[in-house]
Formats: C-alpha cells, structure tokens, sequence
C-alpha cells in the first residue's frame, strides 16, 4: 500500500498462481507461494499448472529472494513466527508443519495426529492450528500437541483472532464463529446467512469476519 488509493505492483516471486501466506520476521515480509485448485470451488480449474510450496524474503530493493522450498508441498498454508522462529505449514496433503532454521532448510515437526495444520495462530504462548481435516483446533507448547476438540458441529476451522483475552475460531460449514473458554467452545452465532468464515481481525476494539459464500 503506497498511499490512498494506490498500490506498488511488487511483482511475482513464484511460477505458481498464488501467493498464499505472509509474515513478517526480523524485519522483513515472506511470502509462500501455492498451485489453489480452482475447481473445488466450482469454478474451472487454473490453467497455470507450476506448483507452489516456496518461501521469499522481499529485499530492501523490492525484488524476492527464496528462502526455502518445503518438501511434498503443493501450497503454503498457514505461515507464523513463533518463539522466534518462522514456520509454515501445508495446505493440501500431505500435511507437514516446519520450521526455519536457516535460509535453505526447514525442519519438519510433529503433527496432531497426521492431521493437516492450515491456519496458524498464537495465543498464551502456544501455537495454535486449524485444520481442514476436521473441526478440531489444535495447541502446541513447542514439543507436543493437544487437541482442543470439536468446534460445535464444524467440519473445518479457518482461522483465528483474539479479542478482549479470549481466542476466537472460524468455522464452516455453520458459519459461525466460537470462542475458547479456558476449556470449552462456546457460540459466538452467526455471520447473516454465511456458511464459511475465513479471515477474522480486531480493529478498534471490534472483531470483524469476512466470508465466502
């Protein structure tokens, strides 16, 4: 963003046909590269067939700078800094969570039961994971996993925010968002007539959800 109104093209780091996740570390933005797959949401499949799963730095002279290429992954997912290190995971399978270690190499992780860790988010000190496997959110200390349980009657959790203290999660297929009470989910309701609820944000002091129908 350069300004009301206007927006500095920064160009492509990556063949494939989307730029799937960003972060900001040490100082500097990375982006992960990703193949979306168009015809799950009923609409033809891209053209562009380069698969993603790369990771770039944008240098001080606005040109990209891969950093990483993560084994087996299609697209990047989730991507956060955690305990001071970067990590990203997988959107598609295989699922695979991993973290930078140096330019080059990334460490795989443990993941919560095979299951994949799109969404990645941080609250009290943990890291914590949606999936697209099913409607459980997952913590992680660092070293294990726990399974915070089914999210009310979800299939897939999208993401995450917090507000006043607490964690929220985005949900589908109810459209709803829910909130983590120290050892429950409890109902947030509805967004309209929504059924899928991805990026949420807190600006203000208000929570905002954006969806797609």
């Amino acid at each position: 963003h350069a300004g009301p109104g206007r927006w500095e093209d920064l160009g492509s780091p990556d063949k494939a046909n989307s730029v799937t996740a960003m972060a900001s570390w040490n100082g500097s933005l990375y982006v992960g590269s990703g193949r979306y797959r168009l015809a799950g949401t009923n609409l033809p499949e891209s053209a562009n067939p380069n698969p993603g799963g790369r990771i770039y730095r944008l240098r001080p002279d606005d040109t990209w700078e891969q950093v990483g290429e993560l084994p087996e992954v299609e697209a990047v997912g989730g991507m956060v800094v955690f305990r001071g290190n970067l990590h990203a995971g997988s959107l598609y399978k295989p699922a695979g969570l991993f973290r930078h270690e140096e330019d080059g190499r990334w460490k795989p992780l443990v993941l919560p039961d095979g299951k994949r860790v799109v969404a990645l988010g941080l609250f009290n000190d943990a890291l914590h994971a949606t999936s697209y496997d099913n409607g459980h959110v997952y913590r992680f200390d660092g070293t294990a996993w726990e399974d915070l349980g089914r999210v009310g009657d979800s299939t897939q959790t999208y993401g995450f925010a917090v507000h006043r203290g607490r964690l929220q999660v985005a949900t589908w297929p109810s459209g709803r968002v829910f909130e983590w009470l120290a050892d429950t989910w409890a109902d947030k309701g509805r967004l309209g007539d929504e059924k899928e609820v991805m990026g949420m944000l807190v600006h203000n002091g208000c929570l905002y959800g954006g969806t797609l129908p």
